[in-house]
C-alpha cells in the first residue's frame, strides 16, 4: 500500500473542485471583491469553503451584523461563481473588536466575592430542632446525619448571605455617592 502525503491529497481535492464547479476556491478568494461586488465584499471577507459552508470575517460588530442580512446576497453570488449548491450556508465570524468600545478599553472585572465564614455562623436551637424534625423520618443514621449537615449548612450560608446584603445596605447608607 502506497502512503499519499498530505499537501497531494489536498491538490488532488482542490483540483477536483475546479473540475466540478469550473472554478477553483483560490480564485473565489482572490477576486472577492469582484464577484460579491459592493458594498458587500467590504462588510466581510471570506476565510474558508468547508462542506458546503463559506466562512466570513466582518471586522466588528456592527459589520457581523450587516453582514448576516446580506447571507442570501453572499449565497447567490458565490453560487453563481461557482456553480449551483456549491454553498449551503454562510457563517459569519466577529474577528475585529466591538466598534462601540475602543480597542484600549477592558472589561470590567468585579472583585471575587467573599468566600462564606459559615463556621462563625451560629444556628439557634430552633432552627437546630426543625432540622432534626425535617430529617427524623429517615432511617439510616448515616444518611439523616449526612441530610441534617447538609441542611445545616445551607441555612447557615442563607444566614451569612442576608447578614452581608444587611451590611452593604447600611454602609451604602452611610456612605451615599
Amino acid at each position: 500500500m502506497k502512503l499519499t502525503s498530505l499537501s497531494d491529497i489536498v491538490q488532488r481535492l482542490s483540483m477536483e473542485r475546479e473540475l466540478k464547479h469550473g472554478r477553483s476556491v483560490r480564485d473565489l478568494f482572490d477576486r472577492w471583491d469582484e464577484i460579491v461586488g459592493e458594498p458587500e465584499s467590504t462588510i466581510a471577507r471570506p476565510v474558508s469553503l468547508f462542506n458546503g459552508t463559506l466562512l466570513l470575517s466582518a471586522e466588528s460588530s456592527p459589520a457581523a451584523q450587516e453582514a448576516s442580512f446580506a447571507q442570501t446576497t453572499y449565497l447567490a453570488r458565490v453560487n453563481q461563481y461557482l456553480g449551483q449548491n456549491a454553498v449551503r450556508s454562510v457563517r459569519i465570524e466577529n474577528r475585529g473588536k466591538s466598534a462601540s468600545a475602543p480597542a484600549s478599553a477592558q472589561p470590567v472585572r468585579r472583585p471575587p466575592a467573599p468566600k462564606p465564614d459559615l463556621e462563625n455562623v451560629e444556628l439557634t436551637e430552633e432552627e437546630m430542632a426543625e432540622i432534626r424534625r425535617m430529617a427524623s423520618s429517615i432511617q439510616s443514621a448515616k444518611v439523616r446525619r449526612a441530610v441534617e449537615r447538609a441542611a445545616a449548612a445551607r441555612l447557615k450560608r442563607q444566614k451569612w448571605d442576608a447578614l452581608r446584603r444587611q451590611r452593604r445596605r447600611s454602609s451604602a447608607s452611610k456612605n451615599p455617592r
